[in-house]
């Protein structure tokens, strides 16, 4: 299996689904996120395996895909798993991708210890925007880095957006968000997570002493009204 370089991306694009979803790997290969890209042939390939940094998950792309299970393993054993070591990470989280299925993951990784679980994708496809919950403390996240606002916990924000991002700067040339500041603190947010074509994901989050009162709402709802704004799909998981 090889590893492609950016420049190499568009070999995979024959592998890709041309349905809707997988927003993580289309971002990767659009390059507007951070991600591992293996193939097996730059030519014709059969197979690949995509990693994204946002969520750090695999991605198994291919068909006729149990053919390939030798090439698979040997990569995860080799090669993944020393660039996961690099990162801190010792297990692997592996999401079929048609026509690759849950019994075709199954059938690969039969002698490890393998566990699954469910995951819900939503999509906001009306045309009206939705009404804006009135927060006086509620700022666009570009402007928090243009004024810098004295916040005392700026790495919350930095960190978030780096999970996703290989730097601020692309952040905030592709990306956009909304926190609530309290205190000179950032106590919620909603970011641009994955992005490809037009359709955008928001990663939400709030500090774990102001959850359940409302503050993630207020930072989605204004991120999904502009997006729309921009003719954006939102996108969320």
């Amino acid at each position: 299996m090889i590893e492609l370089t950016e420049e190499q991306f568009e070999c995979v694009k024959p592998l890709i689904p041309k349905i809707e979803g997988y927003l993580e790997i289309k971002a990767v290969i659009e390059k507007n996120n951070p991600g591992w890209v293996f193939i097996d042939s730059y030519i014709n390939p059969q197979i690949s395996i995509i990693w994204n940094k946002g969520n750090g998950g695999f991605y198994l792309l291919g068909n006729n895909i149990t053919k390939y299970s030798d090439k698979i393993n040997s990569l995860i054993d080799i090669q993944i798993k020393q660039k996961l070591a690099s990162i801190g990470e010792d297990y692997v989280e592996i999401s079929p991708v048609p026509p690759v299925s849950n019994g075709d993951i199954e059938n690969i990784f039969n002698y490890r210890n393998i566990y699954s679980w469910e995951q819900s994708v939503f999509q906001y496809n009306k045309n009206e925007k939705i009404q804006l919950l009135k927060n006086d403390k509620l700022c666009e996240i570009k402007k928090i880095f243009e004024n810098n606002n004295n916040i005392i916990n700026i790495d919350f924000l930095k960190n978030k957006i780096l999970n996703y991002w290989n730097s601020i700067e692309i952040f905030l040339a592709k990306g956009d968000g909304f926190c609530i500041v309290k205190d000179n603190m950032i106590i919620a947010l909603a970011i641009t997570g994955w992005m490809a074509g037009k359709i955008h994901e928001l990663s939400i989050e709030t500090l774990e002493n102001y959850r359940q009162k409302g503050y993630a709402k207020i930072c989605s709802s204004a991120l999904i009204n502009h997006y729309l704004g921009k003719g954006y799909i939102p996108y969320w998981e």
